[in-house]
Parts: C-alpha cells; structure tokens; sequence
C-alpha cells in the first residue's frame, strides 16, 4: 500500500539535504527516530494511534528544523513525521503495544543496515 507525500515535503527535504554537507537528512532522521524509540524502550502514543506530538518536537527541536511554529498552539500534522511514522508501522519497525509504541526486531535490524541501503529503502516508499 502506497504512503501518500506531498510534493512540498520532497522539495523541502532537498534544501535540507543541500545546507546539511551530505548528510542525507531522510535517513539521519529516521534513524535517529528509531534510536530514541530503542534507547526509551517506548514512546507514548495518543489515542488516535498517533505517537504523541511531544516526541515529534524533541526530534525537530535536535535537527533544527522548526516544523513546528512555537506560537500555534493546534498544529497540523508535520508531514515529515506522518510520513516517519507510516513507513515504520507498515515497514513493522515498530509497533503499538498498550498505547506506546516500541521498536521491533525488524527495526532494530534495519538499525544495523548500511545508509546506503537504509536510504534506498526510505526512497523506495517516497516513490512507491
């Protein structure tokens, strides 16, 4: 099953790419994702089945991304970390378990793949 991703999300990523020398931003993010989630043990998830918006903020905060504008206090879904948390249940990196949500050994084992293929894994589902 295809992850829907807006076109405004690629063109972000790409300057994010550019002003970060080399680093690919898709895959350093999304591990470190799955690091904080391993190194916790769990992160909270919300009602909705959604992780809950203060893990979201942690990592944005860490990257500097600012996703997240300070002065609203309803924010939207950030794209980005719709598209993190998608891949990583459908992919079953991690899963729900009593309202949190924990690494799986899948996870861990995409956690010990080269970044070459981590990021031909990421690409393949923006592109699916």
């Amino acid at each position: 099953m295809a992850i829907m991703i807006d076109t405004e999300l690629i063109s972000w990523l790409n300057k994010q790419t550019e002003s970060s020398e080399h680093n690919v931003i898709l895959v350093e993010s999304f591990v470190f994702m799955l690091m904080k989630i391993k190194r916790q043990g769990y992160v909270r998830v919300m009602n909705d089945g959604e992780i809950h918006r203060r893990f979201w903020r942690a990592l944005d905060r860490t990257y500097n991304y600012q996703l997240f504008h300070p002065k609203k206090k309803r924010q939207r879904e950030v794209a980005l970390f719709q598209f993190y948390y998608e891949v990583a249940i459908r992919a079953q990196f991690i899963k729900i378990e009593n309202d949190k949500a924990v690494i799986t050994e899948m996870g861990e084992k995409f956690l010990h793949l080269p970044k070459r293929e981590q990021l031909a894994f990421l690409l393949n589902k923006i592109w699916e």
